[in-house]
C-alpha cells in the first residue's frame, strides 16, 4: 500500500513523494479515514494492512496532551482502527438493512465548479425508493443511458434513508452514503443511535487528530480544494495560511506552543470573491478547505473572480498599487455594466428608446 494514493490532492502527493516525507502511524491513519475517491472497502484494506506493517502506538504514551481529555487515551491504536474496520462493516449492514417504515431518496451531486459559488451543489432525483439495492440501479442506469448526463456535470450521488413514521431522521440523523458515478460506497454516516454508549472513533479518535504535515503551497497562491469536496466549495481562492503555518508563527512571537488542535484545525483560510450571491465583487477572508486538500488552480477566472488573479500578482509585487487601482476598477466597471444589461432584460432593450441611446454610446466608443 502506497499511502500517497490516499491523499485527496495531486499537488500534495507530488510535493511529499519529492521530499521522500516519512508518516507516523496516526497520520497515515488520518490520511485514509479522510480520502473521499477511495471506496469504503479499499479504506478498509488499506486499515488492515497499515495495523500489519506498523509498531503499534499507545495513545498518549509519549506525553502528547492530545489525548488527555479523550475518553480513548491509554489505548491500543491497532485496537481502535481495528475497532473501526469493523464498524464500517457494522454501519454498511445497518444502512442496507430497510425496516418496514423507512425508504431511500437520490441526490446527485453536482461539481460546485460549474455552479454558482455556495450554491447547493444537491439535486434531488425526485423519486423514492423502497430499498438501497433499487436506488442504485436506478442511478447506474440513469447514469449510463442519458446521454445528457455528462452535462449535469455530476461527480457523485448520495442516497438517503427517511422514515414515514420518523421523519425527523432525515433533518436531525441524516442517515446516508455517498457513491461515486459506478455506484462504489465512498461514504457513509454512522447510523442514529448506532454507538449508544460505546467509543465514537470518529469523534473521539480521527476527529481529535491533528498534524503538521508540509506542503508546496505559500501565500499569494491561487488554490482550490481538491475536486469532489463534498457539500465545500471548490472555488478558487487566494491562500493566505494554513493553520500549521499561523502556529508556528505565534509560538516564534511568544515562544509557546499552543494546544487544543483537532481534525477541524486542518484547515487554510484565503481571500475568494462571490461570498454573497448579491455581490459577488465582495472579497471574503475565511477558512475555505483542509490544507491537505488544496491543488493549484489551472481553470479559468470568470468575472469578478479576475480580481484574484490581480490580487495575486500584486501580493507577488508583480504590479504595484497604482496598476491594481486601475486593474481592480476596470474589472468592477466591466461587471457592473454587465450586470445591469441583464437586469434591464430583453424585452426592455429591445422596445425602448434606452436601445437606442445605448447603441449610439457603443458606436461612439467603438469609432
Amino acid at each position: 500500500m502506497n499511502i500517497l494514493d490516499f491523499l485527496n490532492s495531486k499537488d500534495v502527493r507530488c510535493y511529499l513523494n519529492e521530499i521522500d516525507y516519512q508518516f507516523s502511524l496516526l497520520e497515515q491513519a488520518y490520511i485514509i479515514y479522510k480520502s473521499r475517491f477511495r471506496g469504503v472497502k479499499e479504506k478498509q484494506k488499506a486499515f488492515k494492512e497499515l495495523v500489519d506493517s506498523t509498531d503499534d502506538y499507545i495513545l498518549g504514551s509519549d506525553g502528547n496532551k492530545r489525548w488527555c481529555k479523550s475518553v480513548i487515551e491509554g489505548q491500543s491504536t491497532h485496537a481502535l482502527i481495528l475497532q473501526y474496520i469493523h464498524d464500517l462493516t457494522e454501519f454498511v449492514g445497518t444502512f442496507y438493512a430497510m425496516k418496514s417504515d423507512e425508504y431511500c431518496q437520490v441526490f446527485f451531486i453536482l461539481d460546485s465548479t460549474y455552479e454558482e459559488p455556495y450554491a447547493d451543489n444537491l439535486q434531488e432525483s425526485g423519486y423514492i425508493f423502497a430499498n438501497v439495492e433499487d436506488a442504485l440501479s436506478y442511478v447506474i442506469d440513469e447514469v449510463k443511458n442519458d446521454e445528457d448526463c455528462g452535462n449535469h456535470n455530476y461527480i457523485g450521488f448520495e442516497i438517503r434513508k427517511g422514515s414515514f413514521k420518523r421523519p425527523e431522521i432525515e433533518v436531525v440523523n441524516k442517515v446516508s452514503a455517498i457513491y461515486n458515478l459506478n455506484g462504489t460506497l465512498l461514504e457513509i454516516d454512522s447510523p442514529y443511535d448506532f454507538y449508544g454508549a460505546a467509543i465514537d472513533i470518529e469523534k473521539d479518535f480521527f476527529e481529535q487528530m491533528w498534524f503538521d504535515i508540509p506542503v508546496p503551497f505559500k501565500r499569494g497562491d491561487i488554490v482550490r480544494g481538491a475536486g469532489g469536496n463534498w457539500g465545500r466549495t471548490t472555488e478558487p481562492f487566494i491562500l493566505l495560511t494554513t493553520y500549521p503555518e499561523m502556529k508556528r508563527r505565534a509560538k516564534e512571537r511568544t515562544g509557546k506552543s499552543s494546544e487544543g488542535c483537532d481534525a477541524s484545525d486542518m484547515n487554510a483560510s484565503g481571500w475568494s470573491t462571490g461570498f454573497y450571491e448579491n455581490n459577488p465583487l465582495f472579497v471574503s477572508d475565511d477558512v475555505m478547505a483542509d490544507y491537505l486538500d488544496l491543488e493549484y488552480y489551472n481553470g479559468e477566472f470568470i468575472g469578478p473572480q479576475r480580481l484574484l488573479l490581480l490580487m495575486a500578482k500584486h501580493i507577488s509585487k508583480e504590479i504595484d498599487i497604482w496598476e491594481y487601482t486601475y486593474g481592480y476598477r476596470q474589472i468592477v466597471s466591466e461587471y457592473e455594466h454587465e450586470r445591469a444589461k441583464k437586469e434591464m432584460g430583453t424585452f426592455l432593450i429591445h422596445t425602448s428608446p434606452v436601445y437606442k441611446i445605448l447603441d449610439e454610446i457603443a458606436n461612439y466608443e467603438n469609432s
